[in-house]
């Protein structure tokens, strides 16, 4: 079985361009916002090319909010829930290399034995795929 680990410390993230090739695997589109903080509104998104991706405050909708918006609201596309053993994830690592994790990961396929019961655990935002056990 294969599994998607972040082996840096940092944390497990896509890049803009490991979203933009995830997204386009199960058939939708990217749209790139970066997050300014405005005093008077709060957050304000401004959408941008790829390319112009420039702030670790960026954000990924599925949906085109336009401009400027407000709110992503519905659309908006958050990487940290993505099954680790989703095929459309291990085929965006092993595709794209090291250009699959953000800033702050360096995302990994790494299989263990089919049956077992795994976990991710991690420290400082450093994985690794530990068995299931209990504790207490």
């Amino acid at each position: 079985m294969k599994l998607v680990v972040n082996k840096c410390y940092g944390g497990f993230g896509l890049s803009p361009e490991g979203a933009e090739y995830y997204l386009s695997l199960i058939g939708k589109s990217a749209y790139f916002y970066e997050v300014t903080i405005d005093s008077k509104i709060g957050l304000r998104y401004q959408k941008v090319n790829i390319d112009k991706v420039s702030s670790l405050l960026f954000s990924i909708s599925t949906k085109d909010f336009g401009d400027e918006p407000n709110d992503l609201g519905e659309g908006y596309f958050y990487d940290h829930y993505l099954k680790r053993d989703d095929p459309n994830l291990i085929k965006t690592v092993e595709d794209l290399g090291k250009r699959a994790g953000g800033r702050c990961s360096n995302l990994r396929v790494v299989e263990i034995p089919d049956g077992v019961d795994w976990t991710i655990e991690e420290y400082d935002g450093r994985e690794w795929i530990a068995e299931k056990h209990r504790t207490w």
